[in-house]
């Protein structure tokens, strides 16, 4: 695997794995390590198969839509194809647009559920003067060699 990337935009912590539908996910997180903020984040992967063969592209936004400097953000590239080995470039655009002030998580638990599921738990706190319309929370779960391999969101509708 090798990672092309915008100078400030990296990829980090990318695995690999087909699911049980037959898709292949390239899951990670794009790092923001500019001094400025970005948005519209893309990752593009091109795979190849054993010869070297280009068999195919996918694209998919982050998660976030700013990415605020040194934060990064999780992505999921998924595309129905056998593949050997892929390339990852990543796009993005600076912008003077901040995520919305005042947001903290607070009172967190985890627990594991009787299914076995790892539930997490918590408050949204906004310290701000302004309400918050619309909530993106997201989970980021990492193996043992702290390589993402699944993330998860809720959206939460506020006022």
């Amino acid at each position: 695997m090798t990672t092309a990337a915008h100078p400030v935009l990296q990829t980090v912590g990318v695995i690999s794995y087909t699911d049980e539908n037959g898709y292949y996910h390239l899951v990670g997180e794009v790092l923001n390590s500019g001094d400025t903020n970005m948005e519209n984040i893309e990752i593009i992967a091109t795979y190849y198969d054993a010869s070297g063969t280009v068999i195919g592209t996918g694209n998919n936004d982050t998660e976030l839509y700013v990415l605020p400097v040194n934060t990064a953000t999780p992505f999921d590239v998924l595309k129905k194809i056998q593949t050997a080995t892929f390339q990852l470039t990543v796009r993005g655009d600076p912008t003077t647009d901040q995520p919305f002030p005042g947001l903290t998580i607070q009172n967190t638990a985890t627990s594991i559920d009787d299914t076995g599921c790892y539930d997490i738990t918590g408050q949204v706190n906004n310290s701000s003067a302004n309400p918050a319309g619309e909530v993106k929370i997201i989970a980021t779960f990492y193996d043992a060699n702290k390589n993402c391999y699944r993330h998860f969101f809720c959206l939460y509708q506020g006022q």
